[in-house]
């Protein structure tokens, strides 16, 4: 759980030295725009507060009636211990993407152009899913009012060569539901690491966090669909965005969602172990700032972070766990 753990100790520790994450929101004209957000709105809760209590990979229960069978398990839940000692109450979910600058589209480019590679899997646009029909729970009459005429317009919505004509409808659909979305929330904490171009050298300014919230990170792949030269070809991001109207279209409707059906039932030959990718060529656009180009915690700082030898107990399967073991002097 190195993955999930150590963003929530980064986050812990940022709150502590009073620095906020970087907030990733969606304007009223569908701009996304980098503001800041502290960690305890972040979180719900003080994170040093002794009644935080951090559930790794479970489930945010607050959706779960939502949900026609079991909702997916997101990456971080921040739940608050009661009076008998217990953690009986879900304060925030999520998602947690520790991501690497540079990429391989960006390694070459100045620091200001440098971006990191974002992989998203099925559950977490599920999740995302529950989390803009949350928002929509009184008002499913208006929300089945927007989904309703797109729905109508494809037959047979398993045959990608019927879909995919109408991307520039659902896209359409989907932007008036982000835009009419009565509020937006955090769901994805990207902390970012640094390494000196495609070194395997941690670079000085080395850790940042940043966050996006649930409408501009469901902007960052609908905007990435090309609708005005549509082939008769299904993308990932497409799919994506049909997942997504199909899950809402079902909520206006139900009141329910059946995520994993969605899911199983529309793959259009395109395999199901992620849902898209996004390139840091392009999340550099969104996420541009000087935090990006100079991330606030320097690498010395890792050992205030990973406390208690913790370091030793690491065997590194991915990169930043390599980086770490590997790099010597940084727990001396």
């Amino acid at each position: 759980m190195f993955n999930s753990s150590f963003p929530t100790a980064l986050a812990a520790y940022m709150h502590f030295q009073g620095k906020q994450a970087k907030y990733l929101y969606l304007k009223d004209d569908l701009d996304i725009e980098v503001n800041e957000i502290s960690i305890n709105n972040l979180f719900g809760i003080d994170p040093l507060d002794k009644n935080a209590y951090y559930s790794f990979e479970s489930t945010f229960m607050p959706y779960q009636r939502h949900a026609i069978g079991d909702i997916p398990r997101v990456d971080l839940v921040i739940m608050q211990l009661g009076a008998n000692g217990q953690a009986d109450k879900c304060i925030a979910g999520l998602e947690v993407k520790l991501t690497a600058i540079p990429d391989n589209t960006t390694c070459n480019k100045n620091y200001e152009d440098y971006g990191s590679e974002i992989v998203v899997r099925p559950p977490t646009i599920s999740y995302l899913a529950y989390s803009i029909a949350d928002s929509w729970e009184d008002r499913r009459d208006e929300l089945l009012k927007k989904t309703a005429y797109v729905n109508g317009l494809i037959d047979n919505w398993h045959d990608a060569t019927e879909v995919v004509p109408r991307l520039p409808q659902i896209v359409e659909t989907l932007n008036e539901i982000i835009l009419n979305t009565p509020n937006q929330k955090p769901i994805l904490m990207q902390p970012i690491w640094k390494t000196e171009g495609k070194s395997a050298l941690l670079a000085e300014d080395c850790l940042d966090i940043f966050v996006w919230s649930d409408l501009a990170f469901s902007k960052l792949f609908i905007n990435s669909i090309n609708i005005s030269t549509p082939q008769f070809k299904m993308t990932r991001q497409s799919r994506t965005a049909v997942w997504l109207l199909k899950m809402l279209h079902e909520f206006a409707r139900t009141g329910k969602i059946d995520h994993s059906s969605v899911v199983d039932s529309f793959t259009y030959n395109v395999k199901n172990d992620k849902a898209f990718a996004i390139s840091g060529s392009q999340t550099n656009k969104y996420m541009k700032c000087d935090e990006l180009t100079h991330p606030r915690i320097q690498r010395n700082e890792l050992k205030n972070i990973i406390l208690g030898g913790g370091h030793q107990f690491l065997s590194p399967e991915r990169r930043f766990d390599a980086f770490i073991v590997y790099t010597p002097g940084l727990f001396d």
